[in-house]
């Protein structure tokens, strides 16, 4: 017998923050670009949070909570520290990484409690 699991809306914290151009769409790795201003992620940065929307100049940001994202390499469950591999990507990056609890992780995409 199969377990599915649903971590949806599991903690969920979204905040409203400005954002410079390079913040298009929703499913984008985002990091702090200024005084609560957000740009999309490069490759290494720590992201801040998963964009759910974005609007005239504004970004609402899944800060906390379960967002599920790509993922590069190999990530499995538990604690792990990631990084992003894009804007919309991760990565396991055991140095510059953000500590965060993987609770799936299948068909390259990873569920991560922020």
């Amino acid at each position: 017998m199969a377990i599915y699991s649903d971590f949806k809306g599991l903690n969920s914290e979204v905040a409203t923050f400005k954002c410079n151009s390079s913040v298009t769409e929703a499913g984008q790795l985002v990091k702090l670009v200024g005084s609560g201003m957000v740009g999309k992620c490069t490759a290494g940065d720590q992201p801040i949070g998963v964009v759910v929307n974005v609007r005239n100049g504004f970004a609402a940001v899944a800060v906390r909570g379960f967002v599920e994202v790509a993922h590069d390499g190999t990530v499995t469950v538990g604690y792990r520290s990631i990084s992003a591999s894009d804007d919309k990507t991760v990565k396991i990056d055991n140095t510059n990484g953000i500590r965060c609890l993987v609770l799936e992780a299948m068909n390259g995409k990873a569920g991560i409690l922020l």
